[in-house]
């Protein structure tokens, strides 16, 4: 994106980023996606979950070293451990992310 006003500030794309994760959560049948700490955590609606591919490609995509969680059930969800990282490197990670499960 070009702004005739110079470079767009990071707090400008942290939001257009946030914007566009909701956007393909939706889409996906995510209901919430939460970070508290080291945790992030995806939770499904309705008790529509992934298939087995979609959650290889996920794990498959993650870190090596990062903690994949992967819990069914009425209210499914997946949860990943966070290594050290800043704001903008876990908005771009969730990104990733959702891109690999769509």
């Amino acid at each position: 994106m070009i702004d005739r006003y110079g470079d767009i500030p990071p707090s400008v794309q942290n939001l257009i980023c946030v914007a566009t994760i909701r956007h393909t959560a939706s889409a996906l049948g995510i209901s919430e996606v939460t970070q508290k700490g080291e945790q992030l955590t995806i939770r499904f609606a309705d008790e529509q979950f992934l298939s087995r591919e979609q959650i290889t490609a996920l794990v498959s995509k993650a870190d090596r070293k990062q903690k994949v969680m992967v819990c069914p059930g009425k209210s499914p969800f997946f949860r990943l451990h966070l290594l050290s990282q800043n704001q903008d490197q876990i908005l771009r990670n969730v990104t990733f992310l959702l891109q690999a499960l769509n």
